[in-house]
């Protein structure tokens, strides 16, 4: 699983639209699977020039995994969860079998503070 070039699109849009990402949570660890002059091409396009070296340290951070994308776009406190450790999610376990209770993570995350418009913030 991963952010393409299209999900970067996306993303970008919702923030320039008022999206917080300040507190962002995963569903899996999301690799970033844009190449270097399409991520580039994908900031300008918002209106959110790079450089070579911010793209470079974007795409290479943390071993290709999203998480220097999403403080790009806001994030100050990323987290992933995942049922296994194949990825190294952060919080394995909060989705797992339905009899099990939630995790510390889960209990603080909401649908609605994971896309909250920055008006709503607190």
């Amino acid at each position: 699983m991963g952010i393409d070039r299209n999900y970067a699109d996306f993303l970008l849009g919702v923030r320039n639209g008022g999206v917080d990402f300040r507190q962002t949570a995963t569903l899996g660890r999301l690799n970033l699977f844009v190449d270097h002059r399409s991520l580039d091409a994908v900031f300008r396009e918002h209106g959110d020039p790079v450089t070579d070296d911010d793209v470079r340290a974007m795409r290479t951070a943390a071993g290709g995994y999203s998480e220097a994308f999403l403080r790009r776009l806001g994030a100050q406190e990323t987290t992933s969860v995942d049922a296994s450790e194949y990825e190294g999610a952060a919080d394995r376990g909060m989705i797992s079998s339905a009899d099990s209770r939630p995790s510390s993570t889960a209990a603080r995350l909401s649908t609605s503070s994971i896309f909250r418009p920055l008006s709503a913030a607190a």
